[in-house]
This record gives structure tokens, C-alpha cells and sequence, in this order.
């Protein structure tokens, strides 16, 4: 038997990280900006951002201000997170 990978993306509990953020709960952009933020950091730092530190906490500032706007779940945050990085990226070359 394979035991199964929890996703990290799926907290444990059953309202999504997103949804508590969305509800206002500090837990929910406390998960969101723990999981996402080391992986976001070092995609940036391996395309050479000259302040990958700086890029991230960009990146969570946009998502945060345009939380009430995005629709999907903690799966299409990280998507959506990581295109914003990837377009604040392009725009800093």
C-alpha cells in the first residue's frame, strides 16, 4: 500500500486557507504567506530577482489587496501567486 502525500496546499482543517482569509481570519493569510511564501522566495531567487525577499512580500501584498476579486481554492491561489511573480519578474529584467 503507497501511503498517501498530504497536499500542502490543503490545510487540515475544513474551511481552505482561503476562505478563512477571505472571511477576514488572520490564520487564513497566516497559512497562505507560511506555505507559499519560501517557495515563492526561491523562485525568484532562482531567476535572479536582485530582492527575491522583496518580490514575495510584493507578491502577497497584490494577492492580499485582490483577495475579495480571485475565485478558486488554495490550488488556484498558489497558480495565481506564481503568476504574479513570474509578471513582477518580467517587469523588474
Amino acid at each position: 500500500m503507497i501511503p498517501s502525500v498530504a497536499d500542502p496546499m490543503q490545510p487540515t482543517h475544513e474551511k481552505s486557507a482561503v476562505d478563512a482569509a477571505r472571511a477576514g481570519e488572520p490564520k487564513g493569510f497566516d497559512d497562505l504567506y507560511r506555505r507559499l511564501a519560501p517557495q515563492v522566495t526561491g523562485f525568484a531567487r532562482a531567476r535572479g530577482a536582485a530582492d527575491p525577499e522583496g518580490i514575495c512580500n510584493e507578491v502577497f501584498l497584490r494577492c492580499f489587496r485582490k483577495l475579495s476579486s480571485f475565485t478558486g481554492d488554495d490550488a488556484a491561489f498558489r497558480r495565481w501567486a506564481f503568476s504574479i511573480t513570474r509578471n513582477l519578474l518580467i517587469d523588474a529584467h
